[in-house]
């Protein structure tokens, strides 16, 4: 059997492994080594990676109590330095033990558990059996993660071998395993059975910064980051926060006012933009009216967007009961339209034909909508749906 030594040593970069056994499975080759110092993923957490010899490690899976290497090719030889991506394991090292404070906090202030963890490459989640999203909640919950961090406290990892000796550690939940059991134990923060790796003092978390909250299966899931993935968030956000600044000419205290005014104004500008376009759209349906025929209208503008065509022909069959083909060349869009009264299944007759002029679109009885890749393909479907409807 493998030994374990990430369980002994988390600050283990290096070591010199032997490899007992070699498997090819379907694409993937494995290395079952004497020793290992690669955590393997599980509880929520992922692998470590590196290498073994010239080898890189890609995965690390337990299965069954044995540890598989998951590597590009298999080393020559027995012996090899199996070497640790470093910057990987402290990384989950710091959301880790982050999410064991957090966690801790929470069942304290608030009596409720964790019932999900998640370490991601970009995120980091806890489910929560609670309600905690109201601002003030997550704030008390991040100082007070944040107060353990700075407090530096001691991280211990015990393997306790009955439920009474667990249980000395008022652990927040027990599995139903409860032999050679690993405790973690932040002393006044949290206490909980865990196989993954942690620091050896809160400290060197750094800092814990909760994201975000949502509602989740009756549940809350935080978002959060800790450690260098937290400064690089808050470098990214001070960064935007920076150029909004300039472009706002505010300084912090002042660019939420500052948007908010800038944005009723372009609300202003939206709506009086909205009543300049019925406006005109009105005046060039009445002058569209007068050319309908037979209560049939069809024709294409040139450098107007399909939404200013949908708006044109809205006016008409407020006005008229009139069936209506109207397209926009600029946008490679056309639509057929009337007011739900008349006798043509708009959707389906687009359907039927598009195919043939390489369109794509569809719809319901009273309106469908096509577009085209090639202005030439509108205009010849333009013309067979005018002939097939006989529309002057």
């Amino acid at each position: 059997m493998t030994i374990k030594l990430y369980e002994k040593d988390v600050y283990l970069k290096q070591i010199e492994s032997r490899i007992l056994e070699i498997i090819h499975e379907k694409d993937t080759t494995l290395l079952v080594l004497d020793q290992t110092i690669f955590f393997p993923e599980g509880g929520g957490q992922p692998c470590d990676k590196g290498t073994i010899g010239d080898s890189q490690v890609i995965h690390v899976s337990d299965r069954d109590g044995i540890i598989y290497h998951h590597v590009d090719k298999a080393p020559e030889g027995k012996s090899h330095l199996s070497v640790l991506d470093w910057d990987r394991r402290f990384d989950h090292m710091q959301q880790h033990c982050g999410e064991h404070i957090l966690s801790g906090v929470i069942m304290e202030q608030y009596g409720y558990l964790n019932k999900g963890f998640h370490l991601g490459e970009d995120y980091v989640t806890i489910d929560i059996d609670g309600d905690l999203t109201k601002n003030d909640q997550l704030e008390i919950i991040e100082n007070l993660a944040n107060k353990a961090i700075y407090e530096n406290r001691q991280v211990v990892i015990d393997t306790v071998d009955t439920p009474e000796r667990a249980m000395q550690y008022n652990v927040r939940k027990l599995p139903d395993l409860q032999e050679n059991l690993r405790i973690v134990y932040i002393p006044d923060v949290d206490s909980v059975a865990c196989c993954g790796t942690h620091p050896a003092r809160t400290g060197e978390v750094g800092v814990v910064k909760i994201l975000k909250a949502q509602r989740y299966k009756g549940m809350t899931r935080l978002f959060f980051k800790c450690g260098l993935r937290a400064l690089m968030e808050f470098q990214k956000e001070h960064q935007i926060v920076t150029e909004l600044s300039v472009s706002y000419s505010a300084d912090l205290s002042t660019i939420v006012d500052k948007i908010i005014q800038e944005k009723e104004k372009y609300q202003d500008l939206k709506s009086n933009y909205v009543k300049l376009q019925n406006s005109m759209a009105s005046l060039e349906a009445d002058r569209l009216i007068n050319k309908i025929k037979g209560n049939k209208l069809a024709f294409l503008v040139q450098d107007k967007s399909i939404e200013w065509v949908d708006l044109i022909a809205k006016k008409i069959i407020e006005k008229e009961k009139a069936l209506i083909l109207i397209g926009s060349l600029l946008e490679k869009r056309i639509i057929l339209v009337h007011d739900g009264t008349g006798d043509i299944d708009c959707g389906r007759l687009f359907k039927e034909y598009l195919t043939h002029f390489n369109g794509r679109g569809g719809g319901s009885k009273s309106k469908a909508q096509a577009m085209f890749e090639d202005a030439d393909k509108l205009e010849s479907f333009y013309q067979h749906i005018k002939n097939i409807l006989k529309i002057e």
